[in-house]
């Protein structure tokens, strides 16, 4: 049998070729043109000079703070558009201090007796950093510059809840301008609770015992500022020195305005006496702990003391 022709396939279709979209002519758009400031509002941005030759002394109240009135010549005028023409400053009164609230409120500060390794520690004090090698690559020879400080105490931010989160702090805003001064100079005191926690050592090499900064923090605040204090939470010990009728110790003797005092979990451990874990009886005798320091520190402190636990 004759093998079958085989059919030819049909050629394919050659491609068409894709057409390109064309390409729409753009307009060049020139360059904005700077835009031009009036020189009464440069004038404004700048900070007033102190006039050459001219003192303008400043003067501290008897409570501590630093006297805004009378205000000097050359910072009338700003003073007067800051009051007219600030966004912020022209708020009502009761929607300038919400923000204040906001931006000076941490919660908590620690407040610690300052040495050596315990201000090696504190975020808020750190040592100036060792100066940079010559530009021949050399080390430098000098002396590390030693930092010294002013204050014996020092304080750290800590915050309420456990976030990790290291809390932020405003406390430059009352230096922004007069007006703002006036309203915030305090506030850093009145909002937060100030911790003694205690960095000495007490036995057994552990750092627990009390540093004496809760009476001794208070010789370098101003009247103002020690007034405003509403909330402590002083050192175990300390607090039960102020939950004992046997003792003279007062908290409010040291701070007139206080309002709250926090108590620590050893104090009423102590207080309450040594009961095994599992013991019936050791939540009744911590309860019972908890009502006596409240009922002693009222009755030393006043009714308007609250104690919280």
């Amino acid at each position: 049998m004759a093998p079958k022709a085989s059919t030819p396939t049909p050629e394919k279709a050659p491609d068409m070729a894709k057409k390109t979209p064309e390409k729409k002519a753009t307009k060049v758009q020139k360059p904005q043109a700077r835009k031009r400031y009036s020189k009464k509002y440069l004038q404004a941005l700048q900070r007033p000079v102190v006039p050459s030759g001219k003192r303008y002394p400043v003067r501290i109240s008897t409570d501590g703070l630093v006297e805004m009135q009378p205000v000097p010549d050359y910072l009338a005028n700003a003073v007067e558009r800051n009051a007219k023409e600030s966004p912020l400053l022209r708020l009502p009164e009761h929607i300038r201090k919400k923000i204040w609230d906001f931006a000076l409120y941490e919660g908590v500060i620690e407040i610690y007796l300052r040495d050596s390794e315990a201000s090696s520690k504190s975020p808020l004090d750190t040592p100036p950093p060792d100066k940079k090698p010559d530009a021949n690559n050399e080390p430098s020879n000098s002396p590390k510059p030693v930092r010294t400080w002013s204050s014996t105490y020092y304080g750290t931010l800590s915050s309420i809840s456990n976030e990790k989160k290291k809390p932020k702090q405003a406390w430059n805003l009352p230096a922004t301008c007069r007006q703002i001064y006036n309203e915030t100079a305090t506030l850093i005191y009145s909002l937060n609770t100030f911790v003694f926690a205690g960095t000495l050592p007490r036995v057994f090499g552990k750092r627990d015992g009390p540093d004496g900064a809760l009476e001794g923090w208070i010789t370098e605040r101003s009247h103002a500022q020690l007034h405003a204090i509403r909330a402590i939470r002083p050192h175990w010990m300390d607090m039960i020195s102020a939950a004992s009728e046997n003792t003279g110790f007062s908290l409010k003797h040291l701070y007139p305005g206080l309002k709250k005092v926090v108590c620590a979990k050893r104090a009423v451990g102590m207080i309450a006496g040594s009961v095994a874990r599992g013991d019936p009886m050791r939540m009744f005798r911590k309860a019972r702990a908890r009502g006596e320091i409240g009922i002693v520190v009222q009755k030393k402190e006043g009714m308007d003391v609250k104690v919280v636990f």
